[in-house]
């Protein structure tokens, strides 16, 4: 991969983290509520949102399922992804 391809991926990882954030707040949860949500631990959520670790598909579709959105919605750049209504 060269530089500038590993640049924009990591911005790209640093993107679906941020609108993760942002998702987690709008419903005002914290990390730890989202962890025990997820089984995921606290630390790994945090460096997911800040785009520090990679986000593998299983813990996307995870964390998707947790903040009730469908998951193509939230790589979409520069709009908040739409929430599900219902359960």
């Amino acid at each position: 991969m060269s530089h500038q391809s590993h640049k924009k991926a990591q911005k790209h990882e640093a993107d679906i983290g941020a609108s993760i954030r942002q998702l987690r707040r709008i419903r005002e949860l914290t990390l730890e509520q989202i962890s025990r949500l997820t089984g995921l631990d606290v630390a790994t959520l945090s460096r997911i949102e800040t785009g520090k670790r990679r986000l593998t598909l299983a813990n996307y579709m995870i964390i998707s399922k947790a903040l009730k959105i469908d998951p193509k919605e939230i790589l979409r750049h520069g709009t908040l992804p739409k929430c599900k209504t219902g359960s």
